[in-house]
């Protein structure tokens, strides 16, 4: 239960520092053309791909694919509409003023090449702690050539990376301001 609601607050903290950001520095422009790139649903909402970059050392560690479709599951329940009025975790006088985000998250079905992807990549690494920053900064989890998971276009997927993270804490989001086509994404243990 704790992996969800650190998952979730991490997408919220990043979604919102990328809102307040980019509108502070005058840039809506900017906000509109990345919203622009992901895809509207038939119901007006913006479908955001997913890409799960599963990177373990063990078949422990190697997660399945009902786990991470469950996660999906429920991160989509938090912005279902029908569930924000029935929310008790939202104090009463806060859930009618509530704005429906019309966001839906679904996996990725094209890798950047325009390739079928089932939205998940699995990859098998000898790195003690890949989901730790290494060296001070350096996120091994989101490169190829340091035993990771090479991160797709952030301005296209929403890259979540998952694995080991004993020596650090337990996820992380890189803050936009911060973030970089290299560093972009949400890491979790």
């Amino acid at each position: 239960m704790n992996f969800i609601y650190t998952f979730v607050a991490l997408i919220l903290v990043s979604v919102l520092q990328a809102q307040r950001c980019d509108v502070i520095h005058g840039e809506v422009e900017q906000v509109d053309r990345q919203i622009s790139t992901f895809s509207q649903s038939r119901h007006g909402n913006i479908s955001i791909p997913v890409i799960f970059h599963i990177v373990y050392r063990n078949s422990d560690q190697n997660i399945s694919d009902a786990q991470i479709l469950a996660q999906l599951d429920i991160l989509n329940s938090i912005y279902d509409p029908a569930s924000i009025p029935n929310n008790t975790s939202i104090p009463e006088e806060f859930r009618n003023a509530i704005d429906i985000p019309k966001i839906h998250f679904c996996l990725a079905q094209e890798d950047p090449d325009g390739n079928y992807s089932n939205g998940i990549i699995r990859k098998q690494t000898t790195i003690n702690n890949i989901g730790c920053r290494k060296q001070g900064a350096i996120y091994y989890i989101m490169s190829e050539n340091l035993g990771g998971s090479e991160i797709w276009n952030p301005s296209h997927y929403l890259n979540i990376f998952i694995g080991e993270r004993e020596d650090c804490p337990l996820a992380e989001a890189i803050f936009p301001d911060l973030a970089t086509n290299k560093t972009d994404g949400v890491v979790i243990n």
